[in-house]
């Protein structure tokens, strides 16, 4: 069955915000009319709201806060405002792909809510990662930042990938999206151009050869694309990002 074309109307915008707010967080509305394809079209304004809270408090409590404190403070905020639900995925996805099996022993192995061996230090290293860097930062903006983008790497898999099984959680957020869905993307190049990121140039170059290396693992691996695997597609992106932002600092 083909998919469906839909398009964004303005009076979907906040709409669009809250569903995607509401499934990305823990924040949550009451939504009877939850709508995951237009949620997509959010992703990016959804990332600069988790990251804002870490923006500004790195803004202010450098000086006052030991940078080992800040660093724990950092991975337990972003544990705790997705409600672990990104990691859950890299860990599923992490057994799946590294189990070196078929691609449908994959899926059945992404399905399996128990944590391997790969999943779990998969969880480690991103964690280790991400607290590595929010100790070695020093320039706020990245913490703003960085979450918009990783929750853009998503909007990739989504516009460039079926999904992969039959019936699951994340197929309501799949469908025959317009390029329009992009245009979102303008708001944080716009944001980390205006605001001054350093090695712009070389920040966006390493996000897209990261988008391009992960979906052409995807694309050998499963052909396909699946919740669990999004989830690690952002929590990949993310600690990869940190890391590039401690390089070039």
């Amino acid at each position: 069955m083909p998919r469906q074309a839909f398009p964004l109307r303005r009076c979907d915008i906040f709409k669009s915000y809250r569903d995607a707010l509401s499934f990305l967080t823990v924040i949550r509305f009451n939504s009877p009319d939850f709508d995951g394809r237009k949620a997509v079209y959010s992703f990016v304004p959804v990332g600069l709201t988790v990251g804002l809270p870490l923006w500004l408090f790195y803004s202010y409590a450098q000086g006052f806060l030991p940078q080992t404190a800040m660093a724990v403070i950092t991975v337990l905020y972003l544990v705790l405002i997705t409600g672990a639900l990104h990691l859950d995925g890299l860990a599923d996805t992490a057994d799946g792909i590294f189990s070196f099996r078929d691609r449908e022993k994959m899926l059945e192995i992404m399905r399996d809510s128990r944590i391997g061996t790969m999943g779990a230090v998969a969880i480690v290293m991103v964690l280790l990662i991400k607290a590595f860097s929010a100790y070695s930062l020093g320039n706020p903006l990245y913490f703003l930042l960085i979450p918009a983008y990783s929750r853009f790497s998503m909007v990739f898999g989504f516009y460039m990938f079926e999904y992969a099984r039959k019936e699951g959680t994340a197929a309501a957020f799949f469908g025959n999206f317009s390029p329009l869905i992009f245009v979102q993307g303008i708001i944080i190049l716009a944001l980390s151009f205006l605001l001054g990121l350093p090695q712009f140039i070389t920040f966006n170059i390493a996000f897209l050869v990261f988008i391009f290396l992960i979906t052409r693992l995807y694309r050998n691996k499963i052909g396909g694309i699946t919740g669990d695997m999004l989830g690690g597609m952002c929590e990949a992106s993310e600690a990869f990002l940190f890391l590039v932002a401690v390089c070039i600092w």
